[in-house]
């Protein structure tokens, strides 16, 4: 697991981790809580979660993910096989990345 909590990492650091997840096949907890990762790094992870096979836990509590933040994570929702928890506690989604997760899920397995 990793624990990156409260470092203010950033998008670009959104970017970096979204990239490792890519090619990490042993991570099985990631704890991104209160990072300011925007749309962009979440983005970027949920790019990762299309192909990442081991990581399932997610936590991207406070990290003013929007809308298009979470429509990234919901397409790679219906794809991901492996990730069984997801926090998206405190960002703004809104009611279009609540919907488009809501349709993920109904795909996911």
């Amino acid at each position: 697991s990793l624990d990156l909590a409260f470092n203010k990492i950033g998008s670009e650091g959104g970017i970096a981790i979204g990239d490792a997840l890519q090619h990490n096949d042993t991570l099985t907890s990631l704890n991104l809580y209160r990072n300011q990762i925007g749309d962009e790094g979440a983005s970027r992870i949920a790019d990762a979660l299309k192909i990442n096979e081991s990581l399932q836990n997610l936590n991207l509590e406070r990290n003013e993910v929007g809308p298009e933040g979470a429509s990234r994570i919901a397409d790679a929702l219906k794809i991901n096989e492996s990730l069984q928890n997801l926090n998206l506690e405190r960002n703004e989604v809104g009611p279009e990345g609540a919907s488009r997760i809501a349709d993920a899920l109904k795909i996911n397995k």
